[in-house]
Order: C-alpha cells, then sequence, then structure tokens
C-alpha cells in the first residue's frame, strides 16, 4: 500500500497546485520527490507543456488554461503505471487539446490510463473500453 502513491499520477480539476510556488519552483518541489519520465531536463518540460515563458510565474498567475496544461504535464511526464484523468481538457483552448493528444502519444503508452469525461470526444478517443454511467 505504502508504494501505491508513488506509482499513480492524477490530473483533475479539484487538484490544487501550492499557488505560491513559482513554476520552477513547482517542479523542482514534485520531482524531489517523484522520478521524471526519459531524464526530460527542466526545459524540456516547459516546453512541452507550452510554458515557457512563464516558469518565473508564480502558480497562482497562471489562468485555468495554463494550470491545466501544467498538471497534464505533471501527470504524464512522471513515471508511473496507472494515470488517472478527470475532464482532462477542461479549460484547454485548441492548442492545449492538441498538447494533451501529444501526451498521449508520447508518454502515455507504458501507462495505464483511466479517463473521466462527460464532454470533449478527444480526451477518451485514445481509450480502449469504455464504461457508460
Amino acid at each position: 500500500m505504502e508504494h501505491i502513491p508513488m506509482r499513480v499520477s492524477i490530473c483533475s480539476p479539484s487538484i490544487e497546485l501550492e499557488g505560491n510556488f513559482s513554476l520552477i519552483e513547482m517542479f523542482r518541489f514534485h520531482y524531489s520527490l517523484r522520478e521524471i519520465k526519459n531524464n526530460i531536463s527542466e526545459d524540456e518540460f516547459f516546453e512541452f507543456c507550452l510554458l515557457k515563458d512563464s516558469r518565473n510565474k508564480k502558480v497562482n498567475e497562471l489562468s485555468s488554461g495554463m494550470t491545466q496544461r501544467l498538471k497534464l504535464a505533471f501527470a504524464f511526464i512522471t513515471k508511473s503505471d496507472l494515470i488517472l484523468l478527470d475532464e482532462p481538457c477542461m479549460n484547454l483552448d485548441q492548442l492545449g487539446i492538441d498538447m494533451y493528444s501529444s501526451f498521449i502519444t508520447n508518454f502515455g503508452s507504458d501507462t495505464t490510463q483511466v479517463v473521466a469525461s462527460n464532454s470533449v470526444a478527444v480526451e477518451y478517443a485514445h481509450c480502449t473500453a469504455e464504461i457508460i454511467l
């Protein structure tokens, strides 16, 4: 049981990030606790989540779409066996949705993903099974 938190990544609109941290501080804090995939550098991480020009901003200064992109990057770029995604495209524009699709292609093949979604088909288009509640 004690190993589960180190094997699961979660992205949800309800998860709060430390608002007083800069994005660089958030990155360094997160990856002091978890392992990053493929030895991705700090620069690459912020490039992947389309936040390279915002890395010195505080988390609480980000728009809702920028915050969602950061959460998705942490979920996909952190070494995990399972990624839980709750409304992963919430607050994303088309560029953010394209980023999400890129994460699935480039970082999702080695994980099991569970997607909870009520709206955007692209959120779960990659899924191999569907449960309708």
